[in-house]
């Protein structure tokens, strides 16, 4: 019973296992962002999901991007691994292409395209007690062996457009297909994937600024739900976020930033229906050689 109560808490905690201060995973956040810093930039976290006193879930993400001046456009690659107990291995690799146009002095459009593979293997003697044929979720398979299966391998499409107005405000939509490349027996319906958010940047001085930053993401298996978080960077080093969602999430983060990196730490605490209280730990590290004047250019959060 204790098994299965954990295969219930696994589709609450897909929003969960999303990084929850975006600012650590901006590819993730909105394809568009690629290249957005200027320059060379990498971004990586760590994350450790918690029931009790049990580890559900560890993930890693990391993700370079790069601006190209000639080209006026942006490149980056990204990677996601996440393994749940001892049951569900995922990982992906994605490459990201994004295109500015710059059609006033306060206006511009970045399109962008993301292409992305990605593999899900499931234990199937994992799940005991439910006979001979097992079932989690879209996955229906009778149990012969004790190693991992390929449960599923889909190469996915993303298109986005992320539109910066005045520099300070920000608004991004993007819509997902984990099955455009899919067909026959080996395409499995999840629907399309919507994503949409806004941030706004308050400059209160050259080391003061404070990130307002709403975000709201659904398909067809799953709704990630409304998303409102902070961000703030205090005497040019301090930085500080809180967040939350319509699901009962909350999470609060702390770091330091100096001119070419930022450390952030968080931890976020979740209520799911049938599992009760969960917690997610993160790690994050963003690096950009090169990038020594961030103060005087009055940079965004975006942007670093």
């Amino acid at each position: 019973m204790k098994k299965i109560v954990l295969l219930f808490a696994l589709a609450g905690t897909t929003a969960a296992a999303q990084i929850a201060n975006t600012n650590q995973a901006l590819l993730d956040l909105h394809p568009s962002y690629a290249g957005n810093s200027g320059g060379l930039r990498g971004q990586s976290t760590l994350g450790v999901q918690s029931w009790g006193t049990r580890f559900l879930r560890y993930n890693a993400y990391g993700a370079v991007d790069h601006f190209a001046n000639k080209l006026n456009a942006g490149f980056g690659l990204s990677f996601y691994q996440s393994y749940f107990l001892s049951f569900q291995k995922s990982r992906s690799v994605a490459f990201t292409y994004s295109q500015r146009l710059d059609f006033c002095k306060n206006v511009r459009i970045i399109p962008s395209i993301q292409m992305s593979y990605s593999q899900q293997f499931i234990d199937e003697d994992w799940f005991v007690g439910f006979g001979n044929q097992k079932k989690a979720g879209n996955y229906v398979w009778t149990t012969n062996s004790r190693e991992y299966i390929n449960a599923r391998s889909s190469l996915s499409l993303t298109g986005g457009l992320l539109i910066n107005i005045k520099k300070n405000f920000y608004f991004g939509l993007s819509v997902s297909d984990p099955d455009a490349f899919s067909s026959g027996s080996s395409r499995v319906i999840m629907g399309r994937r919507w994503d949409v958010h806004a941030a706004y940047t308050i400059h209160l001085s050259d080391k003061n600024m404070i990130q307002v930053l709403g975000r709201y993401a659904e398909g067809l298996s799953s709704s990630e739900g409304p998303q409102l978080c902070a961000n703030a960077l205090i005497s040019g080093h301090m930085l500080l976020s809180a967040g939350v969602d319509t699901d009962g999430a909350m999470y609060a983060s702390a770091g330091y930033q100096s001119q070419v990196f930022r450390l952030v730490g968080s931890y976020g605490s979740y209520r799911y229906r049938l599992a009760g209280m969960y917690g997610n730990w993160n790690l994050g590290l963003s690096i950009t050689p090169g990038k020594k004047d961030y103060l005087i250019q009055r940079r965004n959060f975006e942007e670093m």
